[in-house]
């Protein structure tokens, strides 16, 4: 195993505060190793700063090019500028840096029953950023800033999913979110995501 220190930011959550919808933002600094207890791995990623910031004023209060890996995990669908997040994303990220992103498919009756949630989005509401794609190619314009596509997930509502068809929806994500969400409802958009500077 590489012992290579990763540098590690994770935004989790998301609730009203004095300034605006505020999120904690910790960054943490994890080194792999051999242990494999997820007690102790659990403990190390959970030590480090964290502070509060309002992701909706840009730019971040975060250095440029500092991040390895960047986790947004129910933060997407909060915030009211997509394309200011995923460049400031692409700022404090390093070259190659990997970004987690889970936020709640449309089709799913989360999306809609958190109040705060500005945004309902498909699996793919980043294409515009992502290289390769027909929404980049066409309508790219919207920001110079790309990422690279290595995974992309819609997990399905939990009757659906013991039916074992989540790869098949997923294979035809378009023609799934076109005509059949509507009855095979989907849970979530997962997407694993490669800095391209």
């Amino acid at each position: 195993m590489s012992s290579r220190r990763k540098s590690v930011l994770c935004i989790r959550g998301y609730w009203p505060g004095p300034s605006g919808w505020e999120t904690p933002v910790g960054s943490r600094r994890i080194v792999r190793s051999a242990d494999r207890s997820t007690r102790a791995r659990r403990r190390r990623l959970m030590s480090g700063a964290a502070t509060t910031s309002n992701l909706d004023v840009v730019p971040w209060p975060l250095k440029s090019d500092a991040f390895d890996v960047i986790r947004l995990w129910s933060v997407m669908e909060h915030l009211r500028n997509l394309v200011a997040t995923m460049e400031e994303v692409h700022r404090v990220a390093r070259p190659d840096a990997m970004v987690l992103i889970g936020t709640p498919h449309f089709s799913s009756a989360n999306a809609y029953t958190d109040p705060s949630h500005v945004h309902f989005l498909s699996g793919r509401f980043l294409d515009y950023f992502i290289e390769g794609t027909e929404l980049a190619g066409h309508y790219g314009f919207y920001s110079n800033v790309r990422f690279r596509l290595l995974e992309r997930r819609v997990t399905l509502s939990p009757f659906w999913a013991r039916l074992r068809i989540t790869r098949l929806m997923n294979r035809i994500l378009p023609a799934y979110e076109t005509y059949l969400c509507g009855v095979v409802r989907g849970a979530d958009i997962q997407l694993k995501l490669a800095v391209v500077k």
